[in-house]
């Protein structure tokens, strides 16, 4: 078998094993996002403090509209959090749009 034969048998093979693997790979992960906002609210003198109690609400308000699989902040989409002096406290809106986690 000369050296030229053996190349084309080793390339074959090697493109076939990609095959293989390709088609064992984990499959493809991605996100649903809802298409409108849900948004929880927090006041506390404090304007961190109240920042992050009102991330810290949000999971519970998505969650209550959409389900458990909706109500994760982290892969939330078009996340914001804004605040206003009210008084002597700070109320905080978190602002975003709720996605699931989704196998394709």
């Amino acid at each position: 078998m000369s050296n030229g034969t053996k190349l084309k048998i080793f390339l074959g093979a090697l493109a076939i094993a990609n095959v293989v693997v390709s088609m064992m790979a984990a499959p493809a992960h991605a996100y649903q996002c809802k298409g409108g906002f849900t948004t929880a609210a927090a006041v506390h003198p404090n304007k961190s403090a109240a920042t992050s109690q009102a991330v810290q609400n949000w999971p519970a308000v998505a969650k209550g509209k959409y389900g458990l699989a909706w109500s994760v902040w982290k892969i939330a989409e078009n996340k914001g959090v804004g605040c206003f002096a009210v008084g002597a406290n700070w109320q905080c809106v978190a602002k975003a749009k709720p996605c699931k986690y989704v196998v394709k």
